[in-house]
């Protein structure tokens, strides 16, 4: 068997040769995933054939400048289709994407060229949740990286990556608004370096400090009796979008709270104090404020699972 690097390399010598015979006409591409955008960016890319298109995700159906077929998978247990196609499409190239299983590199021929994008300044925030993770460990920096597929989740050799600045302003859901715009121009940028080369790109070695992070039900779930602001400020910044938030019990009602922010007045601090860790200070219509054991915090956006009046 070859190492991860060695495999790699032998796929890149291989292909660089196919490549230069070959220039005249376009990349015969698979692609899997579930990125509107970086599928946008295939279909536009005149050095790109789209042979076969594994989707998993219904919006990828929609797209109306793509004339050939979808095939849609979904999101567990048909990870045998993508071997499949991975075996025995006719392609040069694959590009993954917002793929949910790990594509057994190893079982494609060696003159094949395997990439995926992934949301996140590898090594950090390998792993199925990178966008969530990059806010709960409170990096200082979010992008994106295009990188060699190798065995290891995420491991392999970097093509092209770019960064910026996480500020705490930044939650999760202003991070959605714009991280995959900027995660495809990441891969166009990556692509084309691989073009102009032919395809004679090795890349380099992930180094650093690396990180994996897959999201737990367990992660959404904070004891406001017991835990501090700090730490809710983080989850909730970490899980804002609608659909996730972090669940909260006051009293015998369940809410789900997606935006929260640290009281600092003082005279509300005194004028609380006494009130137990995890009860409810104030609830006036829009306003909801709950005394935690160190200090107050407002939610600023929840839903509640009962009927809040009856705290």
């Amino acid at each position: 068997m070859f190492s991860d690097s060695r495999f790699a390399l032998l796929h890149r010598m291989d292909f660089k040769a196919t490549r230069r015979m070959n220039m005249s006409r376009r990349i015969r591409t698979l692609f899997i995933g579930n990125r509107p955008a970086i599928f946008h960016s295939l279909i536009r890319n005149e050095n790109i054939e789209l042979v076969e298109v594994l989707a998993t995700d219904r919006s990828l159906l929609d797209i109306d400048d793509y004339a050939g077929s979808i095939s849609l998978l979904a999101a567990s247990g048909e990870k045998q289709k993508v071997v499949n196609a991975m075996m025995n499409c006719d392609y040069e190239l694959l590009v993954s994407a917002g793929c949910p299983y790990v594509l057994p590199v190893e079982k494609c021929s060696e003159e094949k060229i395997c990439i995926n994008s992934h949301p996140s300044v590898l090594p950090l925030g390998r792993g199925k949740h990178p966008i969530n993770e990059c806010l709960l460990s409170g990096h200082k920096v979010a992008g994106s990286t295009l990188h060699y597929l190798s065995r290891e989740l995420d491991e392999g050799d970097i093509i092209h990556q770019k960064s910026f600045e996480l500020s705490e302003d930044i939650d999760l859901d202003i991070l959605y608004s714009f991280i995959f715009d900027f995660e495809c121009e990441v891969f166009e940028e990556g692509l084309q370096k691989l073009i102009d080369t032919n395809f004679d790109f090795r890349g380099r070695p992930q180094t650093g400090v690396s990180s994996y992070y897959s999201r737990q039900d367990a992660d959404m779930v904070f004891d406001v009796r017991t835990g501090d602001i700090d730490d809710l400020l983080r989850k909730t910044r970490a899980f804002s979008s609608r659909n996730l938030g972090i669940r909260v019990s006051l009293g015998d009602t369940r809410i789900r709270v997606h935006k929260a922010s640290r009281i600092h007045n003082r005279f509300l601090q005194e004028r609380y104090r006494h009130c137990e860790p995890g009860s409810v200070a104030i609830n006036r219509e829009s306003v909801l404020i709950v005394r935690m054991q160190d200090g107050l915090v407002r939610f600023d956006a929840w839903w509640r699972d009962t009927d809040i009046d009856s705290l």
